[in-house]
């Protein structure tokens, strides 16, 4: 079922800085300038990261991690309303405006300013992904810790590969 490998990316409305990376909070998912209003998540929303959600009361808990692992690894198993909860929670508590991204924001900031399939190019090859046939460690097993890939040339990591993503449209 799809909604088995479905993580979450934050979308982060943010005047413009001079920094590349904002963390909000301690617990916040680090976030990446991609345009001058916009940040995207460096990488997908982690078991840590929702779990402190689940702390504050505003997430639900008990997500399946299908024994693939928590902690660094992406959250699984999250529907289109747990993810906005999430994005809620985070606008709550840091005062800031997260929402998820569009599909037109996720492939602008996966493909990173190239015009290839991925940012590395046009086959999938092998060493930039965790999918079946890619050739890395978790291949067809299980979900990767996130970063475990090189990071596309905006410094977001995971955005092919491992796990699905919710975006708002």
């Amino acid at each position: 079922m799809r909604a088995a490998l479905i993580s979450l990316i934050c979308l982060l409305s943010v005047a413009a800085r001079a920094v590349e990376i904002v963390q909000d909070c301690p617990t916040c998912p680090e976030m990446v300038g991609i345009a001058p209003d916009l940040a995207i998540g460096r990488f997908d929303v982690t078991f840590d990261e929702w779990q402190a959600c689940v702390d504050a009361r505003a997430c639900r808990g008990g997500k399946d991690d299908h024994g693939w692992g928590r902690g660094r690894r992406p959250v699984i198993n999250i529907t289109f309303a747990d993810a906005q909860a999430f994005t809620g929670w985070l606008s709550s508590a840091t005062g800031k405006n997260y929402d998820l991204p569009t599909e037109a924001e996720w492939e602008m900031a996966a493909k990173a300013g190239t015009t290839t399939a991925y940012w590395w190019g046009d086959d999938i090859g092998s060493g930039h992904a965790n999918c079946r046939e890619c050739g890395s460690p978790w291949g067809g097993k299980g979900s990767a810790p996130v970063g475990s890939f090189p990071p596309n040339p905006w410094g977001l990591y995971d955005m092919n590969g491992n796990v699905w993503q919710w975006t708002k449209s």
